[in-house]
């Protein structure tokens, strides 16, 4: 339709590439809720049931059509290491990010708002991550990244950082603030 260049540019070796999926299907982990194990496999029903992955992969032609037509796509140079997963960041780093909509928690943020009971699930059930949150549909990016910076952050209200390395909130169980969502989603 744009006759757009979809092809991977392969400046990150095959090796570091597969490492890179490798800490991103490690990082989808999810808990069954009835057995407390772990799956490493990402599937259409998970602990939070259906999970859409809105966008994984970009190459550099996409993601610049994305970017100068304001579809919401950062430039390439920010984006290295993140949507473009194959191309290393300006300090030589490897990375991954997806934007990504959990059905099961649109319903109880449409009535709340409280998009960081989400942010705090992930952030103490799921390997070292970076998220962002946006207003619609409750989505985020979350990013794998060599040397995360484990931040949260949101342009959803409050817009800001909810947390990072420092923080007096980093550490600790957050538990209280995703209760109500996990009572919500299993009763």
């Amino acid at each position: 339709m744009f006759s757009l260049n979809h092809s991977v540019r392969d400046p990150v070796s095959r090796s570091d590439r597969k490492a890179v999926k490798s800490d991103a299907l490690a990082s989808v982990e999810t808990s069954d809720a009835a057995g407390g194990h772990w799956s490493r496999t990402l599937r259409a029903s998970c602990f939070f049931a259906t999970i859409y992955v809105v966008s994984l992969a970009r190459t550099f032609s996409v993601n610049q059509f994305g970017n100068e037509n304001n579809l919401s796509c950062a430039s390439n140079e920010k984006n290295h290491a993140a949507h473009i997963f194959d191309y290393r960041d300006a300090d030589g780093c490897c990375g991954a990010t997806a934007s990504i909509v959990v059905n099961s928690f649109i319903d109880y943020y449409e009535k709340t708002h409280h998009w960081q009971a989400m942010a705090w699930w992930i952030h103490d059930h799921l390997p070292p991550t970076d998220l962002y949150f946006f207003p619609k549909l409750a989505a985020f990016n979350i990013s794998w990244h060599e040397k995360p910076t484990r931040t949260i952050k949101s342009y959803a209200k409050p817009m800001g950082t909810l947390t990072k390395p420092g923080m007096s909130n980093f550490e600790g169980s957050h538990e209280e603030d995703y209760a109500e969502f996990l009572a919500s989603f299993s009763g």
